[in-house]
């Protein structure tokens, strides 16, 4: 954040290469402060007044692929291209695979069994994402 302040302060255009799998969240990160630093990340995008392009190269999922491109993905001074094989959503698929399915993935009687259907799920969705 302190980095698009002085880009911005000095009237320079900023570029943002993004590939970025979300904000791990937990307890340690809570502890370092992660949040307070995110939230800037947001409060000083929302408020750029030079350009700012972001390419996402890989991933962009949740509030740390919008937090990359300082918000990129909307706005004025905004502008977003992303790499053909490039991935989109409110979470990473692993993650949301944990949660959508936990019920079928706890109802597995060994890890095995557990993984192979954890992998047969993210395969199912990468493929149903790719249209």
């Amino acid at each position: 954040s302190r980095f698009m302040a002085l880009c911005d302060a000095f009237d320079i255009p900023i570029l943002f290469l993004c590939d970025n799998p979300g904000f791990m969240v937990g307890v340690e990160s809570e502890e370092q402060g992660a949040v307070r630093k995110m939230s800037r990340m947001f409060i000083v995008g929302a408020s750029l007044t030079v350009p700012h392009f972001s390419i996402v190269t890989r991933k962009a999922y949740g509030l740390g692929g919008q937090a990359m491109g300082a918000g990129a993905h909307m706005g004025r001074n905004a502008f977003s291209v992303a790499w053909p094989t490039a991935e989109f959503g409110g979470m990473g698929i692993e993650g949301a695979v944990k949660l959508g399915f936990r019920k079928e993935l706890d109802g597995c009687t060994t890890p095995d069994e557990r993984q192979a259907l954890f992998d047969k799920l993210v395969a199912s969705m990468l493929q149903n994402g790719k249209g």
